[in-house]
């Protein structure tokens, strides 16, 4: 867990399986933090100082990082560096921006492979809101940049013609997409008994109130949601499922994805 990687030009990087490692003054730390919509936490460790500092809130704008820090500096005869600041642009001016303009914003982008943030305009403002939450409203910093108070981040607009290509979330620039069409009367193509030989167990599909619902013997139900840029592929609570057809254009099977497991094969019964 604390073995750190390494570039393929050879440098070390101080990110271990999970963990962040450093040693800044002779000061051995071990820490992973964490944050969302509505929390802050981080987990800090030093371990030959035996001492662990454990933080949780539930406020969003709460720097973890350097409320450890602030602890750690009444413990630690050897004082550690204060990290990277927080970007916080709630104190900022809010403008006003031509809603001709923020409909170029609106969409679906992609921040990870199911996670997706949905932008709309409502009463001339954007609201935000990431699968499986709440909407939330966001304030206009510049005529580019969002401010999202319940993300305690900034949204910038990227590859602007018309319509905006690309945000940028966190540090990482995620492209807008074309969500595919969902055709409930096409459900029943996938009900049935699914069974997986490698595990020997099977799943059984059914269409409940136009929904897809699986059930499992020990698991029980969950419910699959379409994936919204994926045809024939869904998401649950127990991972991401991708069905597959035979030469005759039939519902065939599916493959499970979840956790450190991949493409674990179910064939249709």
């Amino acid at each position: 867990m604390t073995e750190t990687g390494r570039l393929n030009n050879g440098s070390s990087i101080g990110y271990a399986y999970g963990l962040g490692v450093s040693s800044a003054d002779g000061v051995k730390n071990i820490l992973h933090t964490g944050s969302w919509a509505s929390y802050a936490t981080i987990i800090s460790n030093y371990p030959d100082e035996k001492l662990s500092i454990i933080l949780l809130s539930n406020a969003g704008g709460f720097d973890s990082f350097g409320g450890a820090n602030t602890v750690a500096k009444l413990f630690l005869k050897e004082q550690p560096k204060s990290g990277p600041q927080r970007e916080d642009l709630s104190d900022g001016p809010t403008v006003n921006i031509d809603t001709a303009i923020l409909k170029k914003y609106t969409g679906i982008y992609r921040l990870g492979p199911t996670w997706f943030v949905t932008l709309t305009l409502e009463d001339g403002k954007l609201m935000t809101q990431a699968n499986g939450e709440d909407k939330f409203p966001t304030e206009m910093k510049s005529d580019t940049v969002l401010w999202v108070p319940a993300y305690h981040s900034s949204i910038t607009f990227l590859q602007i013609t018309d319509n905006a290509k690309a945000i940028r979330y966190k540090g990482n620039v995620s492209p807008r997409i074309t969500p595919v069409k969902i055709d409930l009367q096409k459900f029943g193509q996938y009900a049935g008994n699914y069974y997986s030989k490698e595990l020997e167990t099977t799943y059984r599909v059914t269409v409940q109130d136009g929904k897809l619902m699986v059930h499992h013997m020990r698991l029980g139900d969950f419910g699959l949601n379409p994936d919204i840029i994926t045809a024939d592929s869904f998401t649950s609570s127990n991972g991401n499922i991708k069905f597959f057809k035979d030469n005759k254009a039939k519902i065939a099977g599916f493959k499970l994805s979840g956790g450190r497991v991949r493409n674990i094969v179910f064939d249709k019964q």
